[in-house]
Parts: structure tokens; C-alpha cells; sequence
């Protein structure tokens, strides 16, 4: 018997310490007290996440023309790891790496693959594909160069081609 009174007793106490923990829950969250409006999150988080996106993605050193390549041919240029440039080349312009870089083309422009290897060329992150050298690169698919100064890089197939790209490179 005594048994059974315990068991009833604790029964009881877990019963009421669940419908207090209830309560409590169901207070905490309601409508008129949300944590987060969604007026809040459209007219401020979301633009202000935008403009950082946007800054990190496309950093440029003060004074420097992003639309003009790079003058001479064979012309190493030497990026910050933590900044993007944007790159207008030509038809028949080359890119070969330097060291690690991370690449993509943007929409409009046509960019194959240069590798001297032919089972290794440009990681497609985006798409989960290894890019064969001749093979041509998706638009807007995140690529990097696993190596570099190993004869890997890009060659340009349309009039123009604009590639955002972040590492070490030469322009041919």
C-alpha cells in the first residue's frame, strides 16, 4: 500500500509540474508578442543582409576600374583572399592560376576549361561536377581551381565575358 501512495503522490506532482510547464509555454508565444515581426524582417534584416552580401561579394580596392582587364598580356595580378574582382575579358583571353581560385562566370559569357590533366580541371561546387579541360563552365556556378601554376584556368569562347573571381591569376 504504501508503495501505491508513493506512485500516485509522484504522479500527481509530475501531472501539475507539466500543466505549469504548459502554461508557461503557451504565454511565451503568442501573436500579440511575437519575438520577431514580420514587418522587421522585410522592411530591415533582410536589406541590411542584402547590402552585407553584396559588400563581401564584390570588394574592390579603392580607385581601381573593375570593368578594364588588366592592360599587358601575361600580367600577374596578385588579389586579396578576402575580395572579389570582377573581370571583363575578350574573346580568345585567358586566365591561368596562380595559386587557389575561386571563380564564376556570369551570365552572358561563354568560359572553357584549360587543363593539361585529363581526368582533373575546375570543381563545379554548385553542381557538384568536376569541368574537364574544353568543357565549358555552367553561369553562376560557384568553381574553384584546386591548385595552382599546374596549366589550369580558363579560356573565353564569346565576344565578352565577365567573370568574378578571387585567388591569384594571370591574364593572357
Amino acid at each position: 500500500m504504501n508503495k501505491r501512495k508513493l506512485t500516485v503522490i509522484f504522479s500527481i506532482i509530475v501531472g501539475v509540474l507539466l500543466a505549469v510547464f504548459a502554461v508557461f509555454t503557451a504565454s511565451a508565444y503568442t501573436d500579440s508578442d511575437p519575438l520577431i515581426t514580420l514587418s522587421y524582417l522585410q522592411e530591415i534584416f533582410a536589406p541590411s543582409l542584402k547590402q552585407e552580401i553584396l559588400a563581401e561579394a564584390v570588394t574592390v580596392p579603392a580607385g581601381s576600374d573593375v570593368t578594364q582587364a588588366p592592360s599587358s598580356v601575361d600580367e600577374a595580378v596578385p588579389q586579396g583572399a578576402n575580395s572579389y574582382t570582377l573581370l571583363e575579358l575578350s574573346l580568345g583571353q585567358t586566365v591561368m592560376a596562380d595559386s587557389i581560385c575561386e571563380f564564376i562566370v556570369r551570365p552572358g559569357s561563354r568560359v572553357a576549361v584549360i587543363s593539361p590533366f585529363p581526368s582533373q580541371g575546375v570543381a563545379d561546387i554548385t553542381n557538384g561536377i568536376e569541368v574537364l579541360g574544353g568543357e565549358n563552365v555552367s553561369i553562376n556556378a560557384y568553381c574553384l581551381i584546386p591548385r595552382g601554376a599546374d596549366g589550369r584556368g580558363l579560356t573565353v569562347l564569346s565576344e565578352k565575358a565577365y567573370i568574378m573571381i578571387r585567388g591569384d591569376y594571370t591574364i593572357g
